[in-house]
């Protein structure tokens, strides 16, 4: 019930901004990125995503932004993956080009989908091997032309049931991409977003990212793939729990019954002291 009152909210306050959106340029986009400019693209979905994010009651708390913000062109971003919204806090956080790696299902999800196709997303199928080939070398060509980053979420997949809050395993196949491209690596780790679009009411939602300096090419490319991944998550999962327990800290305090502020216009979250 909590959660389709939420839904409700979410809906009246935002249907028409969404679907104004859909059709004005999120279906052109997604049909033929390749006849707009990306910055053009990637704008106006940010925009979107931005009047998203200021309905989702945001506080966030990010710590190493500067390595974020002033990433070098062709960076692979690698973090843990809590939920779909995971995309959110990214996109409102980078005026700067960004775009993602998905498996091939988020595709199919409405508007998401159309989103990260109209900013160049790159959608994987875990079955199809020789798929996965061309999608590096296409990642590869956008972010030695275009200067693009993409962030990677090298679980594949959620932990859910009795693994949700674990990081899980990260496949060593998703560090390929910066292996080829011979680009820099900024690894990162959050928390939260599952709240987002969660049944809750709370009056905020306390979110955390944690972005590490940027490893360039030189500092990895003597480790194997499977090497790499072993050590980016234990980098990753340490940090994540280290924030999992300033979540605890946040919620035992009751922080998330307290209102959040009106925001200015433009700004799509809180960002926590």
């Amino acid at each position: 019930m909590k959660k389709f009152l939420k839904w409700c909210r979410l809906v009246c306050c935002l249907w028409y901004k969404v679907l104004y959106a859909y059709f004005a340029f999120l279906l052109k986009y997604s049909r033929h990125p390749e006849r707009y400019p990306l910055s053009e693209r990637y704008a106006r979905v940010r925009g979107l995503i931005v009047d998203v994010c200021r309905h989702l009651r945001i506080e966030l708390k990010v710590q190493g932004i500067e390595y974020f913000l002033d990433r070098e062109d062709g960076t692979l971003l690698c973090g843990n993956h809590i939920a779909v919204s995971d995309v959110l806090l990214i996109l409102c956080l980078s005026e700067k080009p960004i775009s993602f790696v998905g498996k091939k299902e988020v595709k199919k999800i409405p508007v998401v989908g159309r989103c990260l196709k109209a900013i160049d997303g790159l959608f994987l199928d875990r079955s199809d091997p020789r798929q996965a080939i061309y999608l590096f070398r296409e990642a590869d060509k956008r972010m030695k032309e275009e200067g693009l980053s993409y962030v990677i979420f090298p679980e594949g997949t959620r932990a859910k049931g009795k693994n949700k809050g674990k990081t899980l395993p990260f496949h060593p196949g998703s560090f390929k991409i910066a292996y080829r491209n011979k680009g820099p690596i900024v690894l990162y780790a959050g928390m939260g977003t599952d709240r987002l679009l969660s049944g809750d009411l709370d009056k905020r939602h306390y979110c955390q990212l944690s972005f590490f300096p940027p490893l360039t090419y030189e500092q990895y490319h003597e480790l194997s793939t499977v090497e790499f991944a072993e050590k980016a998550h234990g980098i990753i999962e340490q940090e994540a729990n280290r924030l999992r327990e300033e979540d605890k800290k946040y919620y035992l305090a009751n922080r998330q019954k307290q209102k959040l502020p009106a925001l200015p216009k433009g700004i799509g979250m809180h960002y926590a002291k």
